[in-house]
């Protein structure tokens, strides 16, 4: 979605509320599901570095137009990092 949104193409985000966000949630959990709380970090840390490129990179985003997307995704973190220490 921030692919073709920072190539200038119309804005797919996903449900903001209800069962469709939900559902759209429990998909991305499924993805990380058997992942070592290590690895989930070291890929969140990497899309977060691809992310400020995508930023400086394109002229269609901004991080005001990110920030209700991204504001929890501290909150992952430290609950990630909470749960299992680090390497």
């Amino acid at each position: 979605m921030l692919l073709d949104l920072s190539e200038g193409l119309p804005e797919s985000w996903p449900p903001l509320s209800g069962p469709e966000r939900d559902a759209w949630n429990a998909q991305r959990l499924a993805e990380f599901a058997g992942l070592p709380v290590d690895d989930a970090l070291d890929y969140f840390e990497q899309a977060h570095f691809e992310l400020m490129e995508l930023l400086e990179q394109s002229p269609y985003l901004s991080a005001e137009l990110l920030k209700p997307a991204t504001d929890h995704y501290r909150q992952h973190a430290q609950s990630l990092r909470r749960r299992q220490p680090r390497r």
